[in-house]
C-alpha cells in the first residue's frame, strides 16, 4: 500500500512523484464515480502503488471498498476515517459525492508534500481549519510546517481540495486541469 511506499522510499516531497500518484487516484475515482459509486475512504492504506520506470510513473489501485456509497443515495452516516473525513460528512450533510472523495483525496495530497495533516479536524473549532473556512489561506500557509517546498501550483490545487464550501470545492474534471497537475516536470 501507499503507507509502505512512502516508509521505504522518496515519495514523500517529491512532487513529480507525488502527481504520478495523485493523477492515478484522480483517475480510479473518476471511474468509481462514472459508475455511480463513492469512495468515502480515501487514505494510504487504501491506495496500492508499484513503481513503472523507476519511480517515475505509478500503477495505482485504490482498495478497501467498505464504505462505498451509492452516489444516487448518499448515506449521512459518518462513513470513513477521521482526518480524512470532509466537513459535511462529519456534519452528516454530505449533498456532493464527489466533493467527499475530493476533500480526502486533498488530504492524501497535503501528507505526501508534506508528511503532515493539514489540520486536526475539519471544524470551525481546529484553528487552522477555522483559517480555512474564513478563507484565509496566505495565514494558513504560514501556520502549517514543512510547507516551504510546496510549490504555489499544489498549494492552490489543495486549496481548492480542502475548502469547506462544498460549491467552491475542485471537481475531479477541474482537478485534471490544475496547473500542478498538468505540470510537465523534466526527469
Amino acid at each position: 500500500d501507499l503507507v509502505h511506499l512512502i516508509e521505504n522510499s522518496s515519495v514523500l516531497h517529491n512532487e513529480k512523484k507525488v502527481r504520478a500518484i495523485v493523477i492515478g487516484v484522480i483517475e480510479g475515482l473518476t471511474a468509481m464515480h462514472q459508475r455511480g459509486f463513492i469512495h468515502r475512504d480515501i487514505k494510504p492504506e487504501n491506495i496500492l502503488v508499484s513503481e513503472i520506470d523507476k519511480g517515475n510513473s505509478y500503477n495505482v489501485k485504490i482498495t478497501d471498498f467498505g464504505f462505498v456509497d451509492d452516489i444516487k443515495s448518499i448515506s449521512k452516516e459518518k462513513k470513513g476515517t477521521r482526518g480524512y473525513m470532509s466537513p459535511e460528512v462529519i456534519n452528516r450533510c454530505a449533498t456532493s459525492a464527489e466533493g467527499i472523495d475530493v476533500f480526502s483525496l486533498g488530504v492524501l495530497t497535503f501528507i505526501l508534500l508534506t508528511s503532515e495533516f493539514p489540520f486536526d479536524s475539519p471544524t470551525k473549532d481546529d484553528e487552522l481549519y477555522s483559517l480555512i473556512i474564513e478563507e484565509k489561506w496566505d495565514e494558513y500557509w504560514k501556520k502549517v510546517g514543512h510547507i516551504k517546498d510546496v510549490s504555489t501550483e499544489a498549494k492552490q490545487m489543495i486549496q481548492g481540495m480542502i475548502c469547506e464550501d462544498t460549491h467552491k470545492r475542485l471537481s475531479f474534471e477541474q482537478l485534471r486541469n490544475c496547473a500542478w497537475i498538468k505540470k510537465v516536470t523534466p526527469s
